[in-house]
C-alpha cells in the first residue's frame, strides 16, 4: 500500500502566493519562511506610529548587540549585520574547523534599511537590545507634534 503524505497549511492569501513564487526564482538554496534564503535572511520587523515617535521592533534571535549595527544616513536607518558571523559553536581561538554531521542551523548576515519620515528627529533616536528583540524609539520633531490652535474672540 503507498504511503499518502497530507499537508496541512493556513489558508494562503493571492499576495503570499506571489511572494512564495518571487522567492523561489530568485533563491537557490532552502528558504526559510517566505523571508528568503537562510544566509541573507532579513529580521521580522514590526513599525509603528504613535503620537510622539515611531517604533521598530526587529527580531533577531540568537544575536548579540555587538553584532547588530545600526545607522543613519541621508536620511535613511540601517540595520546590519558584519559580512561573516562566527557560528555560535566556534570560538575565535579555534583552529580546526568542525566535520559538521547534521548542520541544519546558518550564520544569518542581512542589511535592512528604511527611509525616515521627515518628522523625525534623528539625534533623539535610540535603541534598546533584550532577549532577541531590538526596539528602536524615533522620536518626532517637537513642531510635527499636533497642536491645538485657540479661538480668541473680538
Amino acid at each position: 500500500m503507498a504511503q499518502m503524505v497530507v499537508r496541512t497549511r493556513r489558508p494562503v492569501s493571492m499576495f503570499d502566493e506571489m511572494d512564495r513564487m518571487l522567492d523561489s526564482m530568485f533563491d537557490n538554496a532552502h528558504s526559510f519562511g517566505k523571508i528568503g534564503s537562510l544566509s541573507t535572511r532579513n529580521p521580522a520587523v514590526d513599525v509603528t506610529e504613535h503620537e510622539t515617535l515611531y517604533r521598530i521592533e526587529a527580531e533577531l534571535p540568537g544575536l548579540d548587540e555587538s553584532l547588530v549595527d545600526i545607522k543613519v544616513e541621508d536620511g535613511v536607518l540601517t540595520l546590519s549585520t558584519p559580512e561573516k558571523i562566527l557560528d555560535a559553536n566556534l570560538k575565535a581561538e579555534d583552529s580546526e574547523q568542525p566535520r559538521y554531521l547534521i548542520r541544519e542551523r546558518r550564520s544569518v548576515h542581512f542589511n535592512r534599511s528604511f527611509v525616515l519620515p521627515k518628522d523625525v528627529d534623528r539625534e533623539g533616536i535610540t535603541a534598546h537590545f533584550s532577549k532577541g528583540l531590538l526596539t528602536l524609539t524615533l522620536p518626532k520633531q517637537e513642531k510635527a507634534l499636533p497642536r491645538k490652535i485657540e479661538i480668541k474672540t473680538t
